[in-house]
């Protein structure tokens, strides 16, 4: 990938996504670009360095949309934490380990409508199982290693169609009354983990929801009167 794209000072939107492009990019040039918004790297064969010394520019680019998907990053990006417009992040194949930290649910509380962590390393989550996002429509967790209670994005949106999909994780139980706060749900997916007990009986407040995957988990007990209907 030409190095000079990073050079273009009114440079705005830049998307090679989904190419056959090859080498390395470090990120930290791209971030001098004070009117660039939308970036994106993601699904090529490329490997994104995001270095860890040097500041960071006095004045950082607002960034909305970042694709970073399939990038080869070990980690986070740093700069992420001090951007705080972001409507779209792709951090999906990667081999980011650890906690999903707190601060995401903090600094984009009030933008972030699209976010994909799938196919990763993550084994937990910062913040409580509760999640206020004002905006949020799309929430990608699958394919981790997360354990503990499902987190539960209280959405403030009076309208629109949101996806959960958290399959494929180690997940194993879910607040009783979750369905009181997924009230613009459509499609909800927690096939695959360790999930036990009574299906929720709460799911029936869901009145959007269109399909539930619920399969290769452990539950026992009855089954809601509303999934018999």
């Amino acid at each position: 990938m030409p190095t000079s794209f990073s050079q273009l000072p009114s440079l705005t939107y830049l998307n090679l996504e989904s190419n056959h492009l090859i080498g390395t990019v470090e990120l930290n040039p791209f971030w001098k670009l004070s009117n660039l918004y939308f970036l994106g790297f993601s699904n090529n064969m490329l490997s994104v360095i995001d270095a860890e010394d040097g500041a960071l520019p006095p004045v950082l680019p607002n960034i909305q949309h970042l694709g970073l998907a399939s990038c080869n990053l070990t980690k986070l990006p740093r700069v992420l934490r001090y951007l705080d417009i972001i409507l779209e992040l792709d951090l999906s194949s990667n081999q980011i380990g650890g906690s999903i930290p707190g601060w995401i649910w903090v600094v984009w509380k009030d933008t972030l409508g699209k976010l994909d962590l799938s196919n990763n390393a993550f084994t937990s989550l910062e913040k409580s199982s509760l999640i206020p996002m004002t905006h949020l429509n799309f929430l990608n967790l699958s394919f981790n290693r997360l354990q503990g209670d499902i987190p539960i994005p209280v959405i403030s949106l009076p309208y629109g169609v949101v996806a959960l999909d958290y399959s494929n994780n180690e997940f194993s139980s879910i607040l009783p009354n979750f369905g009181r706060y997924l009230n613009n749900v459509v499609y909800i997916n927690l096939s695959k983990n360790r999930l036990h007990g009574h299906v929720p009986t709460s799911i029936c407040g869901v009145k959007e929801l269109q399909i539930l995957d619920l399969s290769y988990n452990n539950f026992s007990g009855l089954v809601p009167y509303c999934l018999l209907a």
